[in-house]
């Protein structure tokens, strides 16, 4: 297909890899077989395409890629999970294409569409499938594809002719300990932060890690009293490295001193 469009068509721009079957049914049902069918078709068709294409782009200095996704490869589905897992890895192929891509001119987009197609008519009613017919996606694909498109890494939801941005996010880190339920209860009512790269998300816990052991080496090195202590604790607290039901417990234990405040030291 790469080898035969330069001669129909002119220098390949674009490639919109748009591959994808599923066969729904339970896991316990789902044999390596159907795995591998559904991941030859649903990720690897993607694959296939975006690598043969690729040097082409390199080459010619530039060009777009628009790989397909689903809201299933977003957040799982039930009787799904062959074909969620599938296009998950066509999400995190993307991102990072668009990360290797961006020096060279090359700029990768997913669109994760709910449309009537092939696979999915059957599960649509008759009554909705003009709602939500392929075409209305079609002018946000041919953007993509196009020169006038100048981001990349998205990941794209569009159904009947509504869009919307979808990101992957982490919440702040709260230092490792239990009580792990409500350690995860805590987590899950922080606010998210969005990373470019795994590489940028990395190097920020680091610093938060590197920041703490400096705290924690002041605290040490000045014998500080309960109040330094406390003020230790709140900038914890605000980098994210110990939830609140942790907070005391973590550091004032290991602050002993005389009814005089004399002789104070960490433990």
């Amino acid at each position: 297909m790469v080898d035969q469009a330069p001669g129909a068509f002119g220098p390949l721009d674009p490639i919109v890899c748009n591959a994808g079957i599923d066969t729904a049914q339970t896991f316990r049902k789902t044999t390596r077989g159907d795995f591998e069918q559904i991941f030859n078709t649903s990720l690897y068709g993607n694959l296939h395409l975006a690598h043969t294409a690729w040097p082409v782009f390199q080459v010619q200095g530039g060009g777009r890629v628009v790989l397909k996704s689903s809201g299933a490869g977003l957040y799982g589905n039930h009787g799904q999970e062959a074909y969620s897992a599938a296009k998950t890895a066509v999400i995190g192929l993307a991102r990072a294409l668009a990360i290797d891509g961006r020096s060279r001119g090359i700029l990768v987009n997913v669109v994760a569409p709910y449309a009537v197609t092939q696979m999915t008519e059957a599960h649509i009613m008759a009554e909705t499938a003009a709602v939500f017919r392929a075409e209305r996606e079609a002018p946000l694909v041919a953007w993509l594809a196009s020169e006038e498109c100048t981001i990349s890494g998205e990941v794209l939801v569009c159904v009947a002719g509504l869009i919307r941005r979808a990101r992957t996010g982490e919440t702040a880190s709260f230092e490792m300990a239990g009580p792990y339920e409500q350690l995860v209860a805590t987590l899950r009512e922080q606010p998210l932060r969005f990373f470019n790269t795994a590489s940028e998300s990395f190097a920020v816990l680091c610093d938060q890690r590197e920041a703490e052991q400096e705290l924690l080496a002041f605290a040490w090195c000045n014998d500080s009293c309960p109040v330094s202590l406390m003020l230790i604790h709140r900038r914890l607290m605000a980098r994210g490295s110990m939830p609140p039901h942790r907070a005391r417990k973590r550091l004032l234990p290991r602050c002993r001193y005389d009814r005089w405040g004399r002789n104070r030291r960490l433990h």
